[in-house]
């Protein structure tokens, strides 16, 4: 499989001011796969190290005797029976599983820099919050002598390129603003978002599917991955498994619901936000979950803005979210009224992800609902300090009005509305957030790759209420921004 962080992980190995390199990511979302695939591409060897599966402890020994880097190179050497050069790339994986080893990477950082390490784990995100809080026992993260580089499953690009093929994975990424996709590729594009929904970006879901098409057989795989994040929790966090797996239980049924927040009390009865908090943080450290917090005021920056106690939550992979709703597979993506508010809520989670999978989850991810709590904007997007709400729309809606109070509140000069396509050659999918004032579209840093014609939703620039429309991508797009889909 062609991964995107190939292209991240050639110019990390290709760099002068090379650190340790640890990638963060949930269980099953390719990061061994890619590690081992960058050993065998772009090196002449690679050792391969797991310390789960460390079996009487050997690797883990290793690094309780010291951090030496001479003796700790010579003795992975002998574990693995060949001799480690610097032209060998040193894979970790599993590393959450020895402190000691984590906290090595600062010496290789700082004392044997000639060396190429890799590291994943499933849970790094979760033991780097405790060592942020002082909680990670006598060892804490190297913090300033390792590169962090986040992993997600497979993006709707990459879900494409996988089933569809180079020609329509090329199409997905190159495409630009205004661009007319034929008939013919914009059908197959409305049957694989809907195909994508179903089976989500976990790399052996996709693959299943792409060998099978049975979705019954994904829902097989599937399983098994809930399962083994249910396990994660027991091993990793028994005291708080009770809450962990409500809460991760509880996320997709309150979605196929249509509950506007997401609520404590239905994930365990009777229970408060303050006893359930610890836990949540807990997935969403570890990845899994995605949080977006309400805020009243677009003013940025957003994170002081926001009202911690009102929150939606999504999931990492939109494939687990339709799987666990128990939504039936033949009424996904489809307009039936018995389930409108559930594929709402996944073509949220759609979008989210798509939008983490291009800027990561370092940006804050808010919506917006007014002080009545009558209007509502599903995303804001903080660009370079410019907010940008972001509408995502399921069904065709003949008007906008949570999107016009919003804009009327904040005179924000730019807009993007996610919606169904009015006719299928519609496919202007990249839209400049950051060049507001400028001449059209640009694919700079300021642009939102990964979403539409990836998908059978469009992303549009909106101009202001009152104005001309501007339908031409290259048209200049003069003073406040507003109005429906041109």
């Amino acid at each position: 499989m062609r991964r995107l962080i190939e292209k991240s992980l050639k110019e990390w190995k290709d760099s002068h001011r090379r650190k340790p390199l640890m990638i963060l990511g949930v269980r099953q979302c390719g990061k061994t796969y890619s590690m081992k695939e960058l050993g065998r591409r772009e090196f002449p060897d690679y050792a391969y190290f797991n310390f789960e599966s460390d079996e009487g402890g050997r690797l883990k020994g290793i690094f309780e005797k010291g951090l030496d880097t001479s003796r700790i190179i010579d003795d992975l050497s002998y574990v693995r029976g060949k001799r480690i050069t610097p032209d060998t790339l040193i894979i970790f994986d599993e590393i959450q599983y020895c402190m000691r080893a984590i906290a090595s990477l600062k010496y290789f950082c700082e004392e044997a820099p000639e060396y190429y390490i890799v590291c994943a784990g499933s849970l790094l995100g979760v033991k780097l919050h405790e060592s942020t809080e002082g909680r990670s026992g006598d060892y804490s993260f190297p913090v300033g002598k390792v590169r962090f580089m986040n992993m997600h499953p497979m993006n709707f690009a990459e879900f494409l390129r996988e089933t569809r093929g180079d020609l329509y994975g090329d199409l997905a990424e190159n495409i630009s603003a205004g661009e007319t996709v034929p008939d013919a590729a914009m059908s197959v594009l409305e049957e694989a978002v809907r195909e994508y929904w179903l089976v989500g970006g976990m790399p052996e879901s996709v693959a299943v599917w792409k060998e099978t098409r049975d979705i019954e057989a994904v829902r097989k795989v599937q399983k098994d991955i809930d399962m083994s994040y249910l396990m994660d929790f027991s091993n990793h966090a028994p005291e708080d498994f009770p809450k962990l797996s409500a809460i991760w239980n509880s996320i997709a049924r309150q979605n196929a619901k249509g509950n506007e927040r997401f609520f404590f009390n239905e994930a365990v009865e009777g229970s408060r936000a303050g006893q359930l908090k610890d836990a949540l943080q807990w997935l969403i450290d570890a990845g899994l979950v995605y949080r977006c917090t309400r805020v009243s005021s677009p003013d940025v920056p957003l994170t002081d803005r926001e009202d911690r106690n009102i929150f939606k939550l999504y999931m990492a992979d939109v494939g687990l979210m339709t799987f666990k709703s128990g939504v039936p597979a033949k009424a996904v993506g489809k307009e039936e009224e018995a389930y409108g508010l559930f594929r709402g809520a996944l073509a949220e989670n759609f979008v989210l992800t798509e939008m983490i999978s291009s800027y990561g989850t370092e940006k804050p991810y808010d919506y917006w609902k007014n002080d009545r709590g009558i209007s509502e904007v599903d995303f804001l997007l903080d660009m370079d300090g410019e907010t940008i709400p972001i509408e995502v729309k399921s069904g065709r809606v003949p008007r906008l009005r949570s999107m016009e109070q919003y804009i009327s509140q904040s005179a924000r000069r730019c807009a993007g509305v996610v919606q169904e396509p009015r006719r299928r050659r519609e496919a202007p999918l990249r839209t400049p957030l950051s060049d507001v004032e400028g001449e059209g579209f640009h694919q700079g840093p300021g642009a939102i790759p990964a979403l539409m014609i990836k998908s059978r939703f469009i992303f549009r620039q909106q101009s202001a209420p009152g104005q001309r429309r501007q339908c031409h991508p290259r048209a200049p797009r003069p003073g406040p921004t507003y109005h429906r889909s041109c």
